[in-house]
């Protein structure tokens, strides 16, 4: 409901702070009983040296007499009372940890974190054997698509299948044709690559081209069924990594909250000043400082570079097919 955090942070602290004063009450109740148990014994020898101090004839049984109240006082004292005291003061300090972690996650949330950089800063909670692996989690069975965009799927995975080769030499040789980097024309033939072994995707290829390759790959395509040719209109807009500049601050959290820490990284490491600040302005002042000097750190080639920007505008193009996005026209 759009509280501050300044008072969400004083809410939590001040609920945190009666927990742990309930806690040691229990605490200095249960050490109180250990040393008033261990009191009495005491002063039940005393009491008994003190009633036979004029019979001198039985030592050893004065002293044998003695040792029970001594045994029960220190049998109740050192198995019941302070045992129990530094029991419940370890189960203390477990949930007190508990609790830190989710207000630090509560905070993290409200502050629009990235996920992967809030696991990140809950784990140090743990210990590090009780940390996460870092391994991807299996990835969940895909939802199946409706009944009308079956024939949709399946035309555009015919052109696919058909007409593969000749695309990607289409690809190939346009780009050559065209001047440019020469960077960025090995790391499309990388592309390539990967598509011809499986590794990628057709359409992803086709989103990382410049929009002067792509339309003159769209010119030697010929009669391309409507399905893809409708793709590929939407690819010819052209929304590249330099164009992050042109969404919503609202559009930028929204993708913050999917793309990988670790890409946006290396992404970023190759930004130019407006889309860095376009970034890191959505940012809470904590996670802003941690990614700075990320990049500050990372050592990344262009070829890596550019790849990692293609993979985060793949997100873009995503979230524009489900319609959460508008692409700005190209």
């Amino acid at each position: 409901d759009g509280p501050e955090p300044a008072l969400i942070m004083d809410i939590l602290e001040t609920e945190l702070r009666f927990i742990e004063e309930r806690h040691k009450r229990g605490q200095r109740l249960m050490r109180t009983l250990g040393w008033n148990w261990a009191l009495f014994g005491v002063i039940g020898v005393v009491l008994l040296l003190i009633s036979r101090a004029d019979d001198v004839s039985t030592g050893i049984e004065l002293v044998s007499q003695a040792v029970y109240p001594l045994f029960h006082a220190g049998l109740l004292a050192g198995l019941i009372g302070w045992p129990f005291a530094r029991k419940l003061a370890e189960y203390s300090k477990q949930e007190m940890l508990i609790k830190r972690m989710i207000i630090e996650g509560i905070m993290a949330i409200q502050a629009g974190d990235n996920p992967r950089i809030i696991e990140h800063k809950l784990s140090v909670f743990v210990e590090p054997r009780l940390r996460p692996s870092g391994e991807e989690k299996p990835k969940a069975a895909p939802t199946p698509a409706p009944a009308e965009d079956e024939g949709l799927a399946e035309k555009v995975a015919a052109f696919a299948d058909e007409r593969r080769e000749l695309l990607l030499r289409m690809v190939r040789e346009t780009v050559q044709e065209h001047e440019g980097d020469e960077e960025q024309k090995a790391a499309v033939e990388e592309m390539v690559g990967k598509v011809e072994k499986g590794e990628m995707e057709l359409t992803a290829l086709l989103a990382a081209l410049d929009g002067k390759v792509l339309r003159s790959v769209m010119e030697k395509v010929k009669n391309p069924p409507p399905p893809l040719l409708a793709q590929m209109r939407a690819l010819e807009a052209k929304f590249a990594f330099g164009n992050f500049v042109e969404l919503a601050d609202n559009q930028i959290q929204m993708l913050l909250r999917e793309i990988d820490q670790r890409d946006l990284v290396v992404a970023l490491k190759g930004a130019s000043p407006e889309v860095l600040e376009k970034f890191l302005g959505n940012m809470s002042e904590r996670v802003r400082t941690f990614i700075t000097e990320e990049i500050g750190l990372a050592h990344a080639s262009p070829e890596e570079i550019f790849m990692t920007q293609v993979r985060i505008v793949a997100v873009v193009y995503r979230h524009a097919e489900r319609g959460e996005i508008e692409l700005p026209a190209g």
